[in-house]
């Protein structure tokens, strides 16, 4: 048939090339290619240029190897799910325009990884794509990608900057977690979702109230006031908001603000009483766990909070509003 004496053609053209990248000096037998797909490299090499011709970096391709650097052609499409995973040695990789796919957790661990580019083409950053790339400095992410996956740059210790392009609609739960060092960071007004958690530990990020706002959630406290006023314009107090706040007695929740994630207040040892507004409609499991002097909750009669304060069998004060 046409098409697959068409697929011969290409598969002969690549073979041509890497045959001819043989007569240059490059151990082929180090490269295991099946079909267009580099599936594993098997060499020593602390410096990589993969051959000409490879549509795609396969899963695992260089997982765990000493490589320090690599070199992707032109003809790379793909880079799969963990093709460079724990690849603790790698400092430097350039991913050339014609990449549109980067895989989960394609770049878990490379724990020297200082850089990287992300072509305009690619969709999506998947899961842990970067996980604990933790010499990772700073990322830009172009127009051309709409979501960022869960933990993609989790424990980015060392991330100073991120900017996210005007295609970016999601962010992943935890994506930016632990970034303990990222103070800039660009937010288009593309963003519709952002997952449990985001940015929480990013307190390099914090305001002048001393929290840390995207998008209007709350994602942590790290301040040191008793009595605290959450700001207007908070609608979620998200998940470990408030965690180990240990000096905080009160805390004020304004209207507007709709639901307080999972453990938001944990271990708040000294916390006395939160007072809660009728709009407030959910509150999350172990909100309160480890509040072992929590006296009361504050709401409007009648309202989520007053049902959630006797479900929990904690006394509940009402409010009246002027």
């Amino acid at each position: 048939p046409k098409g697959k004496a068409h697929k011969n053609r290409i598969f002969t053209h690549i073979n041509k090339n890497l045959q001819s990248q043989t007569k240059k000096g490059l151990p082929m037998n180090e490269f295991e290619i099946k079909d267009g797909v580099l599936v594993k490299y098997n060499g020593g090499a602390a410096d990589v240029t993969v051959p000409d011709g490879i549509r795609s970096i396969g899963k695992h391709a260089f997982c765990s190897s000493g490589l320090q650097s690599a070199v992707i052609p032109d003809s790379v499409e793909t880079i799969e799910e963990r093709a460079f995973w724990y690849c603790e040695n790698l400092q430097s990789i350039i991913l050339p325009e014609s990449v549109t796919a980067i895989g989960e957790g394609a770049f878990y661990n490379c724990t020297a990884l200082r850089s990287i580019n992300i072509p305009n083409g690619v969709g999506i950053i998947g899961e842990y794509t970067f996980f604990n790339c933790r010499n990772l400095q700073s990322i830009v992410i172009p127009d051309s990608v709409t979501a960022i996956g869960a933990n993609a740059f989790n424990e980015c210790e060392n991330l100073q900057s991120a900017f996210l392009g005007d295609g970016v609609r999601t962010i992943g739960e935890e994506a930016f977690a632990a970034c303990t060092r990222l103070q800039r960071i660009r937010i288009p007004d593309s963003i519709k979702i952002v997952g449990k958690g985001a940015f929480f530990g990013c307190e390099k990020l914090a305001d002048s109230h001393d929290m840390v706002v995207i998008c209007n959630i709350l994602f942590m406290y790290c301040g040191e006031e008793s009595d605290v006023t959450v700001p207007d314009g908070i609608t979620v107090v998200s998940e470990f908001a408030f965690i180990d706040c240990d000096t905080v007695r009160s805390i004020t929740v304004p209207n507007g603000v709709t639901a307080i994630g999972d453990w938001a207040f944990y271990d708040c040892k000294s916390l006395r009483r939160v007072t809660f507004p009728e709009s407030v409609t959910f509150i999350g499991e172990n909100a309160f766990e480890g509040c072992e002097d929590l006296k009361s909750i504050g709401g409007v009669s009648d309202s989520y909070a007053e049902i959630y304060a006797s479900n929990q069998k904690i006394p509940f004060q009402k409010i009246i509003l002027p």
